[in-house]
């Protein structure tokens, strides 16, 4: 049986291949997992807002906080965040 000449930059270009490979799936996670967790909190701010503005100990006259709104900030598309 003949040995099967080995080439460095087949090899090299292989490594590369997977290693990005990995890296833009583990991306793909981060990103969906950046997004439900945005949503959760889009969700949650509202009713966690509503219960504490209810409850007595915080019913300060005037108000010290007012105009709270839910928006959520997101980076532009050209932006390095």
């Amino acid at each position: 049986m003949a040995k099967k000449k080995r080439d460095p930059l087949g090899d090299f270009a292989e490594d590369v291949g997977r290693l990005l490979g990995t890296t833009e799936r583990k991306a793909s996670e981060w990103l969906s997992q950046r997004t439900v967790v945005a949503t959760k909190t889009t969700i949650a701010v509202p009713r966690c807002w509503k219960k504490l503005s209810a409850d007595p100990r915080f019913k300060l006259d005037p108000p010290t906080v007012s105009n709270i709104d839910s928006l959520v900030l997101r980076p532009l598309p050209c932006s390095q965040v």
